[in-house]
């Protein structure tokens, strides 16, 4: 089955271009070059990598290559000359990426040995080896687009522990003597694998380098040996593969590294792609590398690869599912303001749509084989979506997409209520899941009106994410009978409070409002009037479904909807009956009475006042004892209360710092500049919310 997908529109963003040693960059092995031996004929035995080849990866942001060469094939005899043809290969690839701003480490690719020999025996001395060295470092010192020596890929078996090391050393030494700039890669023993680096290198912490600038380089593979020859996720995965494995593995080699305050890097990488946890695996795995500053590059391109399950080569102009990951940490990607993928597949094929392994939805090609689908409920920030003829988890095709979002618009989540919600009609209430299209209900603002569609959803509890999972809101949360018994809607649903519409999300507080684990099937209902108002659920109004840009998308049932008002045109915004305050004093405003009835005891305080300017005093509270709840805060100056601010506003960074839902931060807008020391404190008990280091000096 062909698949591909792709995000539509938006602005590319202008990838960095980092490929400093000893800091994280991402870039690719350009193979080819290594095959062959004495005599081998280029483009028969191996192939050299093409000026069209390198812009590929140069458009894709992968500026780093490392260049797998053969030790036989430049040095058909020991300490014998170099083949000039293949170095002035060598060269020419060299002069191409510099042409593009791109760098090269050079890689001799031969796994500890010459012709099967290995380094360190009479037949393989450490002299030849360093011989080899020399005079490739003769020839290659100073000319743009060098990166690097790769001293040696992977040795392994070698005749005695330190031989490598000893090796390693004659090797540097050779090269300093006519280049004193360029970085050596040394790579680890026992094929350079990172998991078990720090008890098979002895003597690597006394190499020594005059120029000071060695590089230590690992390999990780993410399949069960850590060779990187199998590619079957599922089989792997039941021989104890998870989509950490990569991170476990590195963990030796960044320890060993931080201890001897020692510069790394990952010379290879590599995942399959049948599964969208290969993806998940490598994105972790490159996440742990940026965090602790290791350059990294992908194991592999290279033309000659055909349909090798690792390969990033683009097929038929299509690129592979692992350059999304890719892209992402090399910084090229569009950013977009709706997330509108679409792709091509089998005709009548259905389509499954995922992020982290989790299940957004699904979407069916059309007779042509095309497919298009607007995602909803995402977050602003960085996202690969994943398409695969399988769910995800599950071995098949996939293709993936990595986008950027910034939008107030595409952040909507499904608009629902959930089964035996009782909404009021003019002959009582009845259950939502037995109204059908063209029953009449009560509305708020029109009265009696009949329902124009009802789009259903569906979710497996599995695939529930945090932002589509049912907010329940206890019987008398806002008042005698209101609700009149406990009402669960999805978190983007709104509920009329005052004259403002409220997000359920931004109502829970852990104790009359939660958002409890789903543990079966949830379905969702949403009722469409002719426009948007509120309908009577459960005692309280409640509002309708209100269409905007890709919004009936996220409804399982939006076929029957554009079959029934086929000239429908989707409206460019979304028009509500009322104001919906996501963050700010109305916000506060809605909720405050809310918490103000709750009888809770206050717990341990946490937080910071961060910023106190002249017009706004900005920070965030969070009580451990009820980490739901919204914290209600006091500014004073002096001895004067200038006013209150709640903590509900949400921020990233403290949901990734596991303070509650990230529900945490205030913002108090200063009336006045009234002369006097400011303080902040808790209003239920005067607890004074101490000032973070940066904001000590703010008056």
């Amino acid at each position: 089955m062909s698949l591909t997908i792709d995000v539509v529109g938006g602005t590319l963003n202008s990838h960095p271009e980092t490929t400093t040693p000893g800091s994280f960059s991402i870039g690719l092995n350009v193979s080819g070059m290594e095959y062959g031996g004495a005599g081998a004929v280029a483009n028969y035995n191996y192939v050299v990598p093409t000026l069209n080849e390198l812009q590929y990866y140069h458009a894709q942001g992968q500026d780093l290559i490392r260049l797998p060469i053969s030790w036989t094939t430049l040095q058909p005899s020991l300490n014998g000359p170099l083949d000039s043809t293949y170095l002035s290969n060598i060269e020419n690839v060299l002069s191409n990426a510099a042409s593009l701003g791109m760098k090269v480490i050079v890689d001799i690719h031969d796994y500890g040995a010459y012709n099967g020999n290995d380094i360190g025996t009479s037949a393989v001395t450490d002299a030849d080896f360093a011989n080899l060295w020399k005079q490739l470092s003769t020839a290659l010192a100073g000319k743009p687009g060098l990166g690097g020596y790769d001293l040696m890929n992977e040795p392994n078996n070698m005749p005695s522990a330190t031989a490598w090391t000893d090796a390693a050393q004659a090797a540097i030494t050779a090269i300093r003597t006519v280049d004193m700039s360029t970085p050596i890669y040394v790579e680890g023993n026992h094929w350079a694998n990172s998991y078990d680096w720090s008890t098979v290198n002895p003597g690597f912490t006394t190499l020594n380098d005059p120029a000071n600038n060695l590089i230590f380089e690992a390999h990780v593979y993410l399949d069960s040996n850590d060779s990187g020859t199998n590619y079957d996720w599922s089989q792997q995965a039941s021989l104890g593969v998870t989509t950490d494995t990569g991170v476990q593995r590195l963990q030796d080699f960044v320890t060993w590294l931080q201890t001897n305050h020692l510069k790394g890097m990952v010379g290879e990488v590599g995942v399959g792609n049948d599964n969208s946890d290969w993806l998940t695996a490598l994105d972790n795995t490159l996440n742990y590398a940026q965090a602790n500053n290791l350059a990294t590059t992908y194991w592999a391109a290279g033309a000659w690869w055909g349909n090798y399950p690792m390969s990033v080569e683009p097929q038929n102009g299509v690129n592979a599912p692992q350059m999304a990951v890719l892209d992402k940490y090399s910084g090229n990607y569009p950013t977009v303001s709706v997330a509108t993928v679409t792709g091509q597949a089998t005709a009548g094929s259905t389509i499954y749509l995922s992020e982290n392994d989790v299940l957004l939805t699904t979407t069916t090609a059309n007779s042509t084989g095309g497919w298009s689908y607007t995602l909803t409920g995402l977050s602003n920030g960085i996202h690969i979506i994943v398409a695969g003829n399988t769910p995800p988890g599950v071995d098949g095709t996939i293709s993936a997409t990595v986008f950027n979002l910034e939008s107030g618009q595409n952040t909507g989540n499904p608009i629902c209520y959930t089964p035996g919600t009782r909404i009021l009609t003019p002959t009582g209430e009845k259950s939502v899941e037995d109204l059908r299209s063209g029953d009449i209900v009560v509305s708020r603002l029109k009265g009696f009106q009949p329902i124009k569609w009802i789009g259903r959803q569906s979710y497996d509890p599995s695939f529930l994410s945090q932002d589509k999972l049912p907010v329940q809101i206890a019987a008398g949360t806002f008042g005698p009978n209101m609700p009149t018994e406990a009402l669960s809607v999805s978190p983007g649903h709104s509920i009329l409070l005052g004259e403002k519409l409220i997000l359920a999300k931004n109502l829970i507080n852990g104790v009359n409002v939660i958002q409890p684990e789903a543990t079966k099937t949830i379905e969702y209902y949403a009722l469409e009037l002719d426009e948007h108002d509120c309908v009577c659920a459960n005692g309280i109004w409640a509002e309708s479904f209100a269409d905007g840009p890709g919004l009936r998308n996220q409804f399982h049932n939006r076929a029957t909807f554009l079959d029934r008002f086929p000239d429908y045109i989707e409206p460019d915004a979304v028009k509500l009956c009322a104001i919906r305050p996501e963050s700010g004093v109305e916000l506060e405003e809605a909720i405050l009475p809310i918490i103000a009835h709750l009888n809770i005891t206050p717990g341990p305080l946490w937080g910071y006042v961060e910023q106190i300017g002249p017009e706004e005093i900005i920070g965030w509270a969070w009580d451990a004892g009820n980490p739901d709840v919204p914290v209600l805060m006091e500014i004073w100056a002096d001895d004067e209360k200038l006013g209150n601010a709640l903590a509900c506003h949400h921020r990233v960074d403290l949901t990734q710092a596991g303070l509650g839902r990230g529900h945490c931060m205030f913002s108090f807008i200063r009336p006045t500049s009234p002369i006097g020391i400011i303080s902040v404190r808790r209003a239920s008990d005067g607890t004074i919310l101490p000032r973070h280091e940066a904001c000590q000096a703010a008056a």
